[in-house]
């Protein structure tokens, strides 16, 4: 049923936050928590808690095996925006949901910031040593261009 593998995903991604010191543990746990919450919203997609569920399983697991962080911040966001749906009129107030979006758009800037810096970093890196190398050739053709030193006048025949 949806709600015993919504159950069953919660405690996959529970058990993978035990396991910060073995990595290849914790994205197995946090694969088999995707697995189980992916056949909770087959078995019924209105389910409002798979959807809350997968988002947050997106948020918090950082890093999720296989996605990059901005895709998997729009993932969470993406299942949290569902919830939202799902719930409708019925969602309480002061839900966490709006504080778990607006973490997620966060870092979907702050990482789209740290990703605009790095690619001007590299830019301005391979700029400068484009004109490093650029100055070295023109150094190498210089003293290639130099005449030999001629013998001094009056010197040996």
């Amino acid at each position: 049923s949806a709600r015993a593998h919504t159950h069953l995903g919660a405690s996959y991604r529970g058990r993978s936050g035990e396991l910060t010191a073995e990595p290849e543990q914790r994205d197995a746990y946090l694969r088999k928590a995707e697995k189980a919450l992916r056949v909770a919203a087959g078995h019924d997609p209105g389910y409002a808690p798979t959807q809350f569920d997968m988002g947050i399983l997106f948020l918090d697991a950082d890093p999720f095996p296989g996605i990059d962080i901005i895709p998997r911040y729009q993932a969470a966001m993406k299942y949290l925006n569902e919830f939202k749906r799902i719930m409708g009129p019925s969602l309480k107030a002061g839900d966490p949901v709006e504080e778990y979006l607006a973490a997620a758009e966060k870092a979907i800037d702050r990482e789209t910031k740290r990703l605009e810096k790095k690619k001007k970093r590299d830019e301005d890196k391979k700029k400068k040593d484009a004109e490093k190398a650029e100055a070295e050739a023109q150094k190498a053709a210089e003293a290639v261009a130099q005449p030999a030193s001629q013998p001094s006048e009056g010197g040996s025949p």
